[in-house]
């Protein structure tokens, strides 16, 4: 397990370095395609890891909040399927499609309704993931040095910060839930 487990991290870390390199320009479609097969083996090594940590060490039963993680490896080796297609320039027009779904099923769901907790970190993340999407998208089309260049720090700084205010929405969530479900316990109790 252990050489899995390493073989799982230095095969992540060559896709990052590889990825990094496409991205100053040398040879990108390749290396892209290459990163993205690097990528992809060590996911498949890090799932089979857990898969075998859950079926031998860990308790069989994790509750409604274990779904969430499950989600997330299944989105871990979607990201790698938008990102092969990004790599060989494959034209994904559901982008869009996928973004408002997640727009009403979850954004639009929270910002109608009263009295929720943790709105706070929720629009902060909201609106540095809006400067991260703008900021990426002028990126793009942007032709002036001093735009792109004030371009790179906003899209950097929002992206960071979106990542930070993120993840503390999610931990905040998170405890917010359990303190909910323990109170139904000690209720019940």
């Amino acid at each position: 397990m252990p050489r899995q487990a390493w073989a799982s991290f230095a095969l992540a870390a060559l896709a990052l370095l590889v990825a990094g390199v496409a991205a100053l320009g040398v040879a990108p479609p390749l290396l892209r395609t290459i990163a993205v097969g690097a990528g992809f083996v060590a996911v498949v090594l890090h799932l089979r890891l857990m898969l075998a940590a859950l079926k031998t060490g860990m308790r069989r039963r994790l509750g409604r909040s274990f779904v969430l993680v499950r989600i997330a490896w299944a989105f871990l080796a979607a990201s790698l399927v938008a990102a092969l297609g990004v790599a060989l320039e494959a034209p994904f027009d559901g982008v869009a499609m996928l973004f408002g779904v997640i727009l009403n099923s979850h954004i639009m769901k929270k910002l109608r309704a009263t009295g929720l907790p943790n709105r706070r970190s929720g629009y902060t993340s909201l609106a540095t993931f809006v400067v991260m999407i703008l900021s990426g998208y002028l990126l793009q089309v942007a032709t002036s040095e001093t735009w792109l260049q004030a371009l790179v720090v906003a899209h950097i700084a929002s992206g960071l910060l979106f990542s930070v205010t993120y993840a503390a929405h999610l931990i905040i969530s998170t405890a917010l839930a359990r303190s909910r479900e323990s109170a139904a316990v000690g209720e019940v109790a």
